[in-house]
């Protein structure tokens, strides 16, 4: 057939593949194009079935959104299509944006700010200040979901936005019986890359609130911004979020929203279970949120039953995760990460969420766990946690149910074996009563812990805390009744026989003005509850009862609990690591386990302060920017612009490395969990195979005085140019980086072999807008360095560099690239000579970062 030309036409009708141009119809679908501006339902149908080899459709307009809807109403299964989103759609020229300062949310039409949203009041003012409301009229029609509305559907359709936008969504729901779901996709199997930028969902007495929507079997790389969702409910169980409750996995997604959740009554009695996040709402006991991050804020007002998490309301399994959120109003049970856990782990998370309201129940990481024998592992929180008691007007007003506040966990109410390890605390954790008025009365004393407010059965291993802990109350309003208690690592552990502390450590300063204090246990009532092997290194304050172990020793057993007081650094550290040597810990502790016997040294001493030897938490990176992937059709090692591709697919930017500090780190019992790789999404388009791997071109850095052009510094031709491997990686000379901070040399432990070396990655740019990657060595044993790069599906290569003393080096090195949006891997070992051969260490854990 001769070669046709191209042609835009932007419907929904035109495939990616060229092959269909062979296929029967594609004469008639080219006179299609030619003859008309757009494509009839019918058409649309029409071209699903001729195409059936292919099922893969290009959308590329909002009219194109608009034939998917009404397809997808006609064949509610989707018969197996994929969808790909070729640009950025605009549905209209509405944008959204939350005004902290104020509350309300500015509306603008054509970038003309017309109305401001106060979430709260359900009420619209004509400025950010005014207390006069206005009557505001909506310019463009409530958004219907794309997906049939029916649950016993099974979904067989995919949607990939390849990270691009669509946009400026208004969606209006009053009523339960339209959709089951708000949000732009309903019932979908797969939606992935999509991109949701200023959507604005309203919702009263509705059972769900989302903004990419409902019933989406899988949701892999998407990402949110400017997201206003605000639910007026009255009574019912509902679930708000990026997706309003979880069907399945949901990995490498990237949200910013601002979430209002109200009553429509002031004085209405609400039972119904509300749950809040970020991602999810929840009310599921399956799935996994992995790689996902989270940043906005969220409002519960006027609810008996609410769970707003940062991540997540209550989820199954959440792993490598990262909330910055803001929460606030009242809620039975608040988390940085999730409020409930409710079938799973929560692994490698990092929050530094900013709770403060009238909550019953807060944890930095987790609210509560209610049930199960679940693990809550590798975390860290470094937000803060704040109530004003004189200013709680729902929780505890007859003084019989206790709040409970934990740095990683804040309530653990029931027997269940739960395991809480490699965990650190950097945030503050505070109660307090600010204001004059009558007395307070508490029959059920408050629990505060700096990685467990109260805990009924569990264990709590190899954590930290370092965070401050206070409870303080007013001259002007006194309390009165059974005393607070505040400790270091626990607030309250309730008799039972599971109940353990092992191998912690307290920096943080604990304090409380109404009740007993502890540095690693405020109170411990049960006869068979635990301390041992346990460093007191903070202060403990109490208005009853102070102690730098167990603020009030009622019951229980401590064993092997020292203070600074006890001993040097040095003789500490020998006598903590004897203990667990001494122990048969592998019978009386099964979550203390020594893998190399005399070889696991948890405890050390560094820079001569005594700490615990690794810190386990990843830091996750969140996505800024949507990120596509160039097709496989670029020649390698040249440098180029990238340029949007219909079918590029959108990576997570998020490296799931294990960082390491030499002081306030917790041991990990295990090894780091591994990077999560995803499976790359299937180009429509025909590619082509490239000569060879492509890398980004990497060449030195030179190293310069802060004055030095860049330019005139001389690079050897040798370090400027060396002849690219087999497998297409051009391995760079590196000169000296100077004026760097100087890695920490680990001392050697005397055997043969060295450790891993343990090293970051940045993203950098230099005075004349150059890009690199640094590479520094934060850890490490040996005089000389080697590195060896990747890219993904390829062999590592080894770098040469020109010098390799990592002294020299300075701990920094650089590679400059001048292509965007690739992932590079490394991995990095350091060796030393003696007698003559060369003794290597272990090699380093992968870790990965894409160029920008």
């Amino acid at each position: 057939m001769p070669k046709r030309k191209q042609k835009h036409f932007g419907l929904i009708a035109l495939l990616i593949f060229s092959c269909m141009l062979s296929m029967p119809g594609a004469e008639a679908l080219g006179q299609l194009h030619t003859e008309t501006k757009a494509i009839t339902m019918e058409e649309f149908s029409s071209l699903i079935e001729a195409q059936q080899q292919s099922k893969t459709v290009e959308v590329s307009s909002a009219e194109d959104l608009d034939s998917l809807r009404s397809f997808l109403q006609k064949k509610p299964t989707g018969r197996g299509n994929v969808f790909v989103q070729t640009r950025d759609i605009v549905v209209s020229p509405y944008s959204y944006q939350y005004q902290e300062e104020s509350g309300r949310t500015a509306i603008y039409y054509e970038g003309k700010a017309e109305a401001y949203y106060d979430a709260k009041a359900d009420v619209y003012y004509a400025d950010p200040t005014t207390k006069t409301a206005i009557s505001y009229t909506w310019k463009t029609e409530s958004f219907a979901p794309i997906g049939t509305d029916s649950d016993s559907t099974d979904p067989s359709w995919s949607y990939e936005g390849n990270g691009y936008k669509i946009e400026g969504i208004y969606q209006n729901r009053l009523k339960r019986s339209a959709w089951k779901s708000a949000g732009i996709f309903y019932n979908a199997k797969k939606i992935s890359g999509v991109f949701v930028k200023n959507y604005f969902g309203y919702g009263k007495n509705v059972t769900d609130l989302g903004a990419l929507g409902g019933n989406l079997l899988s949701i892999e790389g998407c990402r949110g911004e400017n997201i206003e969702l605000t639910l007026r409910h009255r009574g019912e169980d509902v679930a708000v979020g990026f997706v309003p409750y979880i069907t399945g996995n949901i990995t490498d997604t990237d949200v910013q929203a601002d979430i209002c959740v109200n009553n429509t009554e002031e004085e209405s009695d609400c039972f119904g279970d509300v749950s809040v996040g970020i991602i999810a709402g929840g009310r599921s006991k399956k799935g996994v949120i992995l790689n996902c991050s989270s940043s906005g804020h969220i409002e519960n007002w006027n609810d008996l039953r609410g769970s707003v998490g940062g991540i997540a309301g209550s989820a199954a399994e959440i792993s490598n995760c990262e909330s910055n959120v803001k929460i606030g109003g009242m809620a039975v049970t608040v988390g940085g990460i999730v409020s409930c856990i409710a079938a799973g782990d929560v692994k490698n998370c990092v929050s530094r969420a900013q709770l403060c309201g009238d909550f019953q129940v807060a944890g930095g990481i987790a609210g509560s766990v209610p049930l199960h024998e679940y693990e809550v592992s590798d975390c860290r929180f470094e937000g803060s946690i704040r109530t004003d008691r004189s200013k709680s007007s729902y929780f505890n007003t007859d003084g019989t149910e206790a709040l409970c506040y934990g740095g990683i966990i804040g309530k653990i109410p029931f027997t269940n074996e739960i395991l809480i390890k490699d965990c650190i605390n950097l945030g503050s954790v505070t109660m307090e009563s600010s204001q004059s008025g009558a007395e307070i009365s508490w029959d059920t004393g408050n629990k505060l812990g700096g990685i467990v407010g109260w805990i009924a059965g569990g264990e709590i291993v190899n954590c930290v805390n370092e965070g401050r802990l206070c409870n303080k109350q007013s001259a002007e309003q006194p309390v009165s009744g059974e005393n607070t208690t505040v400790g270091g690592i626990a607030g309250y552990m309730k008799e039972n026989d599971e109940n353990s502390v092992l191998n912690c450590m307290n920096r943080g300063d604990v304090f409380n003005d109404n009740g007993s204090a502890g540095e690693i246990v405020g109170t411990m009532t049960g006869e068979d509850s635990e301390v041992c092997n346990i460093y007191a290194a903070g202060t403990a304050s109490g208005s009853a009862v102070s102690n730098q172990v167990i603020g009030c020793e009622g019951k229980g057993v401590t064993r092997n609990c020292f203070t600074k007081e006890s001993g040097g650094a040095g003789e500490l550290c020998v006598l903590l690591n004897q203990w667990i040597h001494d122990f048969d810990v592998t019978k009386e502790y099964h979550t203390i386990v020594t893998p190399g016997g005399d070889e696991f040294q948890p405890w050390v001493v560094e820079n001569g302060v005594l700490t615990l030897q690794r810190k386990p938490v990843i830091t996750p990176t969140p996505t800024k920017t949507p990120v596509k992937t160039l097709p496989p059709t670029v020649t390698p090692l040249v440098t180029q612009t990238p340029t949007r591709t219909p079918v590029a697919s959108l990576q997570s930017t998020r490296t799931p490395p294990v960082t390491q500090a030499p002081t306030k780190t917790p041991a990990s019992s295990k090894s780091p969990i591994p990077s999560v790789t995803k499976k790359p999404v299937q180009s429509a388009a025909p590619a082509v195979t490239p000569k060879q791997s492509m890398l980004p071109e990497l060449t030195p850095v030179p190293s310069v005085s802060p004055t030095a052009d860049i330019t005139n510094t001389p690079v050897s031709s040798a370090s400027a140019r060396e002849t690219p491997s087999q497998n297409g990686l051009e391995t760079v000379d590196q000169n000296t980086a100077k004026n760097q901070n100087t890695g920490k040399v680990t001392p050697s432990n005397g055997r043969k072999g060295l450790m891993a070396p343990v090293f970051t990655l940045k993203n950098r740019q230099n005075s004349r807008k150059q890009k690199y990657v640094q590479v520094t060595l934060e850890k490490y044993q040996g005089t000389y360095v080697e590195i060896r790069a990747k890219l993904k599906g390829q062999k590592y290569v080894r770098m040469k560099l020109k010098e390799n003393r990592i002294k020299k080096l300075h701990g920094c090195i650089k590679f400059r690239y001048t292509v965007s949006g690739k992932r590079i891997y490394f991995k990095v070992r350091t060796y030393q000579i003696r007698k003559g051969k060369k003794i290597y260490s272990a090699v380093s854990a992968q870790k990965s970062i894409k160029t920008k």
